[in-house]
């Protein structure tokens, strides 16, 4: 049985993505999605999901309640708008933005 993350908050506290999250943005350059961020004393988090789909495979990235393998038709779910995607620890540490 494998673990989901739900990666809900990244914290950046300094380098280089740190540096790339401007008025309150950061732009995720594999998707150019945008994220609101939020500053929590020294340190800025995601302030919504991380929610980057580069494959579902439900098994390291899935969507709750979505069987297939069709990144279009996950992204089209409830779930997924409202919750994003779930990864395991490995998906989540290639995906996730870093810092």
């Amino acid at each position: 049985m494998k673990t989901m993350l739900i990666l809900s908050i990244a914290f950046f506290s300094s380098g280089t993505l740190y540096s790339q999250i401007r008025n309150g943005i950061y732009l995720d350059k594999k998707d150019n999605k945008e994220y609101k961020t939020i500053s929590i004393g020294k340190q800025v988090c995601l302030a919504e999901n991380f929610s980057y789909l580069a494959y579902v495979d439900t098994i390291n990235i899935s969507v709750f309640g979505y069987k297939g393998n069709s990144i279009k038709k996950a992204k089209s779910t409830l779930s997924f708008k409202n919750y994003a995607a779930l990864y395991s620890w490995d998906a989540a540490k290639k995906l996730a933005p870093e810092g």
